[in-house]
């Protein structure tokens, strides 16, 4: 496991590139998912593209089922936003948290402490581990593909032809 420190094995040097650029692959899983919901919201109700992310989600929380997107499409893009909320306090940590690298039981921790939640006593921070990094850009990368799937319109079947819009 990537995650271990294994000082014949691993460097620290080697341990905390291997943390950053799994942080990478989490922003850019997020900025995947912040597409879509751009992507689909200029779509539905133009003119709000210099919105913030947070904006955007709410508006497009607050569409209402149309021949533009069906009810289906709408029920879709709603499951997959909430799966979203929950991981945005992350998104929010790994983008706005300083990154620290400690060992503890044997397995690298990478932590991230918020500066939007630093406070004169102390701060708080989210502990990851290599796989639980990898899993939440999983997870985000999963969770754009079905925004993406969830409004695209329908292929014509076999026999039907497809209407010009």
């Amino acid at each position: 496991m990537i995650g271990e420190y294994d000082s014949t094995r691993m460097s620290v040097h080697t341990i905390d590139l291997q943390f950053h650029h799994r942080r990478s692959l989490c922003i850019d899983a997020f900025v995947a998912i912040e597409q879509k919901i751009a992507v689909i919201n200029a779509r539905l109700c133009p003119g709000h593209e210099t919105e913030l992310f947070s904006q955007k989600i709410a508006r497009l929380k607050a569409i209402a089922a149309s021949p533009a997107y069906s009810k289906q499409q709408r029920s879709a893009v709603q499951s997959a936003l909430a799966e979203i909320e929950v991981l945005l306090p992350l998104r929010h940590d790994l983008v706005h948290g300083s990154l620290s690298i400690f060992k503890s039981d044997g397995v690298a921790l990478a932590a991230f402490v918020n500066v939007r939640e630093t406070i004169k006593l102390g701060a708080m921070g989210r502990l990851f581990t290599a796989a639980t990094l990898d899993e939440l850009a999983a997870q985000a990368l999963s969770l754009a593909a079905e925004l993406d799937l969830a409004v695209k319109p329908p292929r014509p079947q076999k026999g039907e032809v497809a209407s010009a819009s």
